[in-house]
Order: structure tokens, then C-alpha cells, then sequence
């Protein structure tokens, strides 16, 4: 007969062995191997054609991973005098009618660092893309500007500018509709920075000009004692904290981008060789083609260098399968060599309890009480 406690990164296995005239009670100590690192695979593909435009939903902050052109789609169809180069697409379908505008903030402020951006709508599908109704190429060194900023605001006249020198990197704001579609490029011609994108206006007041994102809640952190630095972790187990509805979608990566962008997705059994990592979490209305983002930590703790220790037995001297066991008497063989003072032993009847330090087990331990 075998029964299991556990302490620590340690199974404590607990075996029944019947000998002539007595009985033994023995307690073995095995280790836990963790296993070996492993990521998913891409999701959809990079958001650089109009057909695989990010959905813009609730005021989620952009970043994306998106670079090269796709297919030329800028082709006659802007006064601004450009065309593609790295190119990300997004999709607008208006809720709230008012002012909108926004602001792109490069994070390297290199003022050779140039982004531009184009417009098209209202009511568009991207085979019929039309003129844009909002563009800005304007090149911030050759402007002498004192930012590499562009974006759109209700104090701005102009509806186009550029290329090169003409312009200060900003045109007016445009009047939307609810059910109207616009769709977004924004556009690296000049420099590798990433960069985020942030809606302004009238329309993004109260509820706000886009259809709303699914409920994506923060999940606890998560954390782990190796004492390899390295540790398995199941993230699928966050999945009811960020989100209880069954028909959504949830996958975990390990960048903002890469969650936007539904790119590398990373496996539920997630091994982690760091400190320190926040996971972000990408929640995934199929009805709706909005998503939401969160976050939470995961953390690898320093795990003591302990000792597996000898079998503890002792003689069953009753018959009836139960004795009392001692569990400190290993105390001093598990630390080998460690301070008392500055480590704490406890045993727990299950793995699971001893990763969070529940229910711990009597020192004086009572081998008939697990079952």
C-alpha cells in the first residue's frame, strides 16, 4: 500500500511494507522534475492588409509587432503623396457619434523617427477603399519640429499634409457617425520604434466611440519555488479569474503586441527561466471581433538546495497500520548544512497545498490520517 504527503518541491511517499511478525511504516522522498521549455504557435496573421485589420473595441492602448507592407493598398488613393513601407491597419466601426482624434506617440522621442497615417471612411470595405479623408506625411526633421508626434485634433484646419517639410505633423479631427467604418493605416516610412495609439474627441466620452471589449479582469500573480530558477506553470488556470464566460476566447502571451496582434500564443503548460515576467492575457468575443488585454506576474522564487533525506521508519508495534511519526527528525538531513533559523519546514498531504502552503501536516504525524 502506498499513500503520498508532500513538502516543498518534494513527494513524500509513504509505503506499507508487511514483514514475519511486524510492520514497517516508511516515508521516501522523491523529486519533482519540471519540464522543458515550449511556445505556440503564430495565431492570425500581422495586421498590414486591410483584410486582417485589428478591430478597435472599448479605448484599448495599440502596440503592435506590424512591419512591411502586405499588399500596396495606398496606391492614388491619398493627396499625401505616399504609399506604404510598415504599415499597420486598423478597423473603426463607430458606436458614438461626435469629434474623434488621436494621438501617436513614437516610444523613441528620435526626431528622425517618422511615422505617417491615412484615413478612409465612412461606410468602406476594403476592396473599395476610396480616398482618404485624413492623411499626414509629413517628415518631423525636415519640418524642424520639436516632437516626432502625429495624430489628429479638433484645433487643427487642415484635412492632409505633407510630404517632407509641409505641415506640423497634425490634422483636424473627423466627425463620425454611429455605424459608420473607417479604417486606420498608420505608417513607419523613417525608423524601427514601436509606438502607442491613444483616441481623443467627443466621441470617446461616457461609452466611448467603439463597441465595447469582452470583460478581461486582472488575475492573481502566480508564483513558484525552484531551485533551478526555473518552473512550469498552468496558465489555463487564470482563465475563470480574467473571465467566466465559456464562449470566450483566452490565450496568453508573453508582449502586449504580441497579444494585439494574436501572434505566438504560449501553451497552458508555460516554463519560465526568469525572475520576473508579466503575461498578458488576450480575451476574444468570436460574435462581436473585439478583444481585451490584461495582465498578471509571474514570479520565480529561489528554492533552498535541501537534501533528500534517508527513509524515516519506524515499527508498527500495535498491528493496526497507524504509528506516529516524528517529522522533524529529518529536519537537520533536509536542510544539509542550511540555517534552521532562516528556513521553514512544513509537510502538506497534497502537492497542490504545498505549492501554497495549506493545511499543513502535524509535526507529530499520525500515519493512519491520509487517505
Amino acid at each position: 500500500e502506498k499513500r503520498a504527503i508532500y513538502w516543498g518541491g518534494f513527494k513524500l511517499e509513504m509505503v506499507l511494507d508487511a514483514q514475519p511478525n511486524k510492520m514497517f511504516r516508511t516515508l521516501l522522498f522523491a523529486l519533482l522534475f519540471f519540464g522543458t521549455f515550449s511556445y505556440g504557435q503564430k495565431g492570425a496573421a500581422l495586421p498590414n492588409n486591410c483584410t486582417s485589420a485589428i478591430e478597435v473595441c472599448g479605448s484599448e492602448v495599440i502596440v503592435s509587432n506590424s512591419s512591411g507592407t502586405g499588399t500596396q493598398e495606398l496606391s492614388a488613393s491619398n493627396t499625401c503623396s505616399s504609399q506604404e513601407h510598415n504599415s499597420l491597419w486598423l478597423r473603426l466601426e463607430i458606436i458614438q457619434g461626435g469629434t474623434l482624434g488621436f494621438d501617436l506617440t513614437p516610444e523613441s522621442n528620435d526626431i528622425e523617427v517618422d511615422y505617417d497615417f491615412f484615413l478612409f471612411g465612412p461606410k468602406i470595405r476594403c476592396d473599395s477603399i476610396g480616398q482618404a479623408i485624413r492623411c499626414s506625411t509629413t517628415n518631423p526633421a525636415m519640418a524642424n519640429l520639436s516632437h516626432n508626434r502625429t495624430g489628429m485634433k479638433n484645433s487643427e484646419g487642415d484635412t492632409s499634409e505633407g510630404p517632407g517639410p509641409n505641415g506640423n505633423s497634425y490634422v483636424k479631427s473627423v466627425d463620425v457617425l454611429p455605424g459608420e467604418v473607417y479604417f486606420l493605416v498608420i505608417d513607419r516610412p523613417i525608423g524601427n520604434s514601436p509606438f502607442q495609439l491613444e483616441w481623443t474627441g467627443s466621441a470617446t466620452q461616457g461609452s466611448g466611440a467603439f463597441k465595447e471589449g469582452p470583460t478581461a479582469n486582472k488575475a492573481p500573480d502566480l508564483e513558484r519555488c525552484s531551485i533551478s530558477g526555473i518552473a512550469d506553470f498552468d496558465l489555463s488556470a487564470q482563465n475563470t479569474s480574467i473571465n467566466t464566460n465559456s464562449s470566450m476566447q483566452i490565450s496568453y502571451h508573453d508582449s502586449r503586441a504580441d497579444a494585439i496582434d494574436n501572434i505566438d500564443s504560449l501553451p497552458n503548460t508555460y516554463t519560465s527561466n526568469k525572475p520576473l515576467q508579466e503575461i498578458f492575457a488576450r480575451v476574444f468575443n468570436p460574435l462581436t471581433k473585439c478583444f481585451s488585454i490584461s495582465s498578471f506576474t509571474l514570479r520565480v522564487r529561489g528554492a533552498p538546495n535541501i537534501a533528500t533525506p534517508t527513509p524515516l521508519q519506524v515499527c508498527d508495534s500495535n498491528a493496526n497500520n497507524t504509528e506516529i511519526f516524528d517529522l522533524n527528525r529529518k529536519n537537520i538531513e533536509i536542510l544539509n548544512g542550511l540555517s534552521a533559523a532562516s528556513n521553514t519546514i512544513s509537510f502538506h498531504a497534497t502537492e497542490a497545498e504545498a505549492n501554497i502552503r495549506a493545511n499543513p501536516l502535524p509535526l507529530l504525524y499520525n500515519s493512519g490520517e491520509i487517505t
